[in-house]
């Protein structure tokens, strides 16, 4: 999407979904990323022109539409989800709402200043916050 509320998004917007924005590589908002209520959790996307680094051979042709790098919540996503896939790994025993429940309750509150977190924790930029998985795996060895 872009720069806009999430509010207007009929798919991420839906309470059964994570809804997962972008920061950068620095702990910030990232310009391009969706904000508001329904943001779940946040993980590095980029930023303008730096990207995450892929496992992509760099010496392919660019007509082949490969990449060496990618940013935007197309990054940030699939961040989150590998940090759930090992949460469940840990713990295959997990439901859907647990596994929500330790990426919400150990994510890293980040850009305190300009984040506007509410009394609950949350903020309508980075969620609950940025990703930990170190912190995911280790809540998810506990339980």
């Amino acid at each position: 999407n872009g720069n806009e509320s999430i509010s207007f998004d009929g798919y991420a917007s839906r309470p059964e979904v994570l809804a997962v924005g972008a920061c950068t590589v620095e702990g910030k908002r990232a310009p391009y990323s969706d904000y508001g209520p329904e943001v779940d959790i946040s993980a590095p996307g980029g930023g303008y022109k730096e990207g995450l680094l892929t496992t992509v051979d760099v010496d392919l042709e660019a007509h082949q539409a490969y990449r060496h790098d990618f940013n935007g919540t197309s990054a940030a996503a699939p961040v989150v989800a590998g940090v759930a896939a090992l949460v469940l790994s840990t713990n295959p025993d997990l439901t859907r709402e647990e596994v929500y429940g330790i990426l919400r309750d150990t994510a890293d509150k980040i850009d305190p200043e300009a984040g506007q977190y509410d009394e609950r924790g949350h903020s309508p930029f980075y969620g609950w916050g940025r990703v930990n998985a170190r912190r995911a795996l280790q809540r998810a060895a506990e339980l």
